[in-house]
């Protein structure tokens, strides 16, 4: 405690030296001065005295003629001191605490996932009526009371999930379409090439087709529409479900590709200059535009936003890159042209592949013009070639 004591009121770490040291030291005795960290050595003497006792010493050292030296200042008193030599250090460092606690307690995203029928838009406005928006104090948001306010609200919900992390609130929702929505136009499969039905799987739903049967883009496949039938195949009433069934239709796609012999090509020069924009809530506070004399040029854009772990400050930096652009005619030779459409080929046959379809066959065949290199091509593949209307 008293260590404690004596670093709050503050201390001097001195050097005392001269002739009548051990006379200066019995004086000390005498007043009650108190030492820390004492060492003596010969005629000087090394210690650590309180600020408080300071001005006796420093009368016992005029007295015995000692010369006496402070080498350093020790306490709360010397950190003060030094701080305010340094006031503009000191304010900014506040101020920049002051800005990370306001922000800390502030809303700056709400992030909304999980919807489908209900729009992004529309919730936020019900949690803005709410009294919920950016800026808005975390700790006066009642998650319980928003979610049942939203599912109040919006019958295609049936469950929501509404948490606070960091300076963003996540809404997760989980819809459902009422009965009265899941009509025919609403909830169905419909086909979107001109194909063949091979194989086709009901979890949930009601067919119109079999494997084998042809089909034409915006043909029904499996609609959420049940009868419900007698004996007699007489319809007493229906049903309404939400359709879910696996579909394979076997299908050609049949297009061209051309590859003109001679085009326009962008040629970067390398010659780059740069600017940039800050933006405080939304409001711009300072920016620096680069001149463009480049006849042509690209411009990219970034933006980047001040985030410290899960805290996002609203303040945000938007970086300009333009680039020097020429544009070159480029003739290209009947071979070059050839792997130039071979290339971009492949790229078509990929995105078949990526998009879940297994290619059955391929035919292609090159037409070459005084202008041009035609790449006609045919494509039999197979798979979900539907969509859910």
């Amino acid at each position: 405690m008293n260590r404690l004591l004596f670093y709050i009121l503050g201390y001097y770490t001195i050097k005392l030296e001269g002739s009548n040291i051990k006379r200066l030291f019995k004086a000390c005795v005498n007043k009650n001065l108190f030492f820390r960290n004492l060492f003596v050595e010969n005629e000087c003497i090394l210690a650590d005295v309180s600020r408080a006792d300071y001005d006796s010493l420093l009368e016992l050292c005029d007295k015995t003629s000692t010369n006496i030296v402070i080498l350093q200042e020790h306490g709360i008193p010397a950190v003060l001191k030094t701080l305010r030599k340094q006031y503009y250090f000191v304010f900014l460092v506040c101020l920049i605490c002051l800005i990370y606690y306001y922000m800390n307690s502030r809303l700056i995203e709400i992030n909304i996932s999980g919807n489908s029928s209900l729009s992004v838009e529309t919730l936020i406005n019900q949690l803005n009526l709410a009294g919920v928006s950016k800026y808005t104090n975390i700790k006066n948001i009642d998650c319980n009371e928003l979610e049942e306010l939203l599912i109040g609200k919006n019958q295609e919900i049936k469950w929501c999930s509404i948490y606070t992390h960091g300076n963003y609130l996540y809404v997760l929702i989980d819809e459902e379409i009422p009965k009265e929505q899941m009509t025919e136009e609403g909830s169905k499969y419909c086909s979107r090439v001109y194909g063949t039905v091979k194989n086709i799987y009901v979890r949930s739903g009601y067919s119109l087709l079999k494997p084998g049967d042809i089909v034409i883009p915006g043909d029904i496949l499996v609609t959420g529409e049940i009868p419900i039938t007698n004996a007699y195949e007489e319809v007493l009433d229906t049903r309404y479900v939400t359709p879910d069934c696996d579909i394979t239709i076997e299908f050609t796609a049949e297009s061209q590709i051309i590859q003109p012999y001679k085009s326009t090509v962008r040629v970067y020069n390398g010659e780059v200059s740069k600017g940039f924009e800050i933006s405080l809530i939304d409001n711009k506070l300072f920016s620096y535009l680069p001149s463009i004399s480049y006849e042509t040029c690209d411009i990219i854009t970034e933006n980047a936003d001040l985030k410290i772990m899960d805290f996002t400050f609203p303040i945000s930096l938007k970086t300009y890159r333009v680039y020097n652009v020429s544009l070159q005619d480029v003739n290209y030779s009947y071979e070059e042209s050839e792997l130039m459409l071979i290339e971009k080929y492949e790229k078509v046959k990929d995105s078949y592949i990526s998009a879940g379809y297994t290619i059955l066959n391929e035919e292609c065949n090159l037409i070459s013009t005084s202008d041009c290199l035609i790449l006609n091509y045919k494509i039999n593949a197979e798979g979900p070639a539907y969509y859910i209307d």
